[in-house]
């Protein structure tokens, strides 16, 4: 029983025979998931009064509570540094978090619901992950190799663990991923559009403009390469911008004070090849920093550890990539190729940091999650392929061997990194969440704004349902006739 137990794990065929078998260890790899987040947020002990926890994400969260427990709308704020100063239109800032699911707020706490808000994205990001094993036909040993390295990477831990609740975009990258396989191998249309911008929208809802902006710009690259479909890349940029309007228009108030705030200039993005491979190999302390030409900046803005292992398995799907003779993924070179270029140095401040829609992205480093994040499915397609042709007993044992080396790391680095290790380091921040933080005052333009935004947004939602409704009918009388 037990020896056929293994075998689901490590083998398709096998795993195909015994459904359930499978669905055991799929769950079995998420709790263990669930235990690597209950060890990163400290199993909910130690308070989020820390960093940007403190001084930006909490306070922020308190508002939306504030405003639902009320019944008041979250337009003005009495005390503006959670918003870094720049206005007190509460709305104005493009990263404050609006979900649906803040309505937990009405039952739980601010901590608690920050946890919840990472085990939702992190089983979405299950979701998008299993979707793509199917896809591929990757086994449960690949999927697992997937699972834990896109989860529990240091880019991902680190920028938690510092307080960047924002970062919940980063688990729809799978998603995105999935997307772009439709759109390279030619199954675009409206309802691809519709799928493109309801997916942006959300990321917009999630706080994660930076991500929004990184995957807008990978599109707008990728349609360099496919020019002659790139009506269809042009309609899914402008949906994603008109459907997240009630967001995105607000933003307009402060982008004259954001650049002109020194928090707010560029910095750089990884200083060469060495140190990028560097962050990828190497666990480093909360207190390591970088040095660059008059800044310095936490290592959490550069720490993408994902072991030895991790980088062979990286590397070894790059070269399977760059080697393949089908040229299956050949489509999204060019854009993945120019990401992690712009990703370097300080390219990207004399070319695209100049235009006001990505002068937000004043630390560069972090847009190499998304190429990344793709060549870790690229590199668990390929090494399947390598795997089937390898012998049973030597792939088991030296597979299992591996995977468990692997995870090792991974939790010796969220270990280091988890939250109780980042409170001490930082120190608490003394905020008084319980205080009137809302108070909204006469303000027509921001009304007028927020009123333009939200019929922007409705009437995008309508018309873009109304096209996948069409374009299906369409497609109905054409395999009638």
């Amino acid at each position: 029983m037990l020896a056929v137990f293994l075998r689901v794990f490590f083998e398709r065929k096998t795993a195909e025979k015994h459904p359930l078998t499978g669905w055991l260890w799929l769950v079995f790899i998420y709790l263990v998931g669930l235990v690597l987040w209950g060890i990163a947020f400290d199993w909910r002990q130690t308070a989020l009064t820390y960093h940007d926890w403190a001084v930006i994400n909490m306070p922020r969260i308190q508002v939306i509570k504030e405003a639902l427990t009320e019944g008041i709308l979250p337009l003005h704020l009495l005390d503006t540094a959670t918003l870094h100063n720049l206005t007190d239109r509460f709305l104005a800032l493009p990263d404050v978090i609006t979900t649906p699911q803040m309505l937990l707020l009405l039952a739980f706490d601010s901590d608690t619901f920050a946890l919840l808000d990472i085990l939702l994205h992190y089983s979405i990001a299950t979701i998008g992950l299993l979707y793509i094993r199917k896809r591929f036909n990757l086994s449960l040993f690949v999927y697992a190799i997937l699972f834990f390295l896109f989860n529990f990477n240091g880019y991902i831990i680190a920028h938690y663990s510092v307080g960047h609740a924002t970062w919940a975009g980063y688990f729809l990258f799978p998603a995105f991923f999935l997307l772009i396989i439709e759109f390279i191998q030619n199954q675009v249309g409206w309802r691809w559009v519709a799928k493109v911008a309801f997916l942006s929208f959300y990321i917009i809802l999630a706080g994660s403009q930076h991500h929004f902006t990184w995957m807008m710009l990978f599109l707008a690259l990728l349609g360099l390469a496919h020019f002659k479909r790139i009506k269809w890349i042009m309609a899914a940029i402008l949906s994603a911008g008109f459907l997240s309007a009630i967001r995105l228009l607000p933003p307009v108030f402060i982008i004259g004070a954001a650049t002109k705030g020194s928090i707010f200039q560029f910095r750089s993005g990884y200083p060469g090849l060495v140190e990028m491979f560097s962050a990828f190999l190497n666990i480093r302390p909360l207190s390591y920093v970088v040095y660059a030409p008059n800044f310095v900046t936490g290592y959490w803005e550069y720490n993408y550890f994902i072991g030895l292992l991790g980088c062979a398995f990286l590397l070894f799907g790059l070269i399977a990539w760059v080697k393949d003779p089908k040229k299956q993924f050949a489509d999204i070179i060019l854009p993945l190729g120019i990401l992690f270029l712009l990703c370097m140095g300080f390219l990207y401040e004399y070319t695209l940091f100049n235009l006001p829609l990505f002068a937000s992205e004043r630390v560069i480093s972090r847009m190499i999650s998304l190429p990344v994040s793709f060549m870790l499915i690229l590199s668990a397609i390929y090494f399947q392929a390598w795997y089937d042709s390898q012998p049973e007993k030597t792939s088991h044992t030296l597979g299992g061997l591996g995977l468990l080396f692997l995870l090792n790391d991974l939790l010796s680095h969220t270990r280091i990194w988890s939250m109780k290790k980042a409170a001490e380091y930082f120190g608490e921040i003394p905020i008084q969440l319980t205080k009137q933080m809302i108070q909204n005052h006469p303000d027509p333009i921001y009304f007028q704004v927020l009123i333009a935004g939200l019929i922007l947004t409705t009437l995008t939602a309508f018309i873009l349902l109304w096209l996948v409704v069409r374009e299906g009918q369409l497609l109905k009388r054409q395999k009638r006739l």
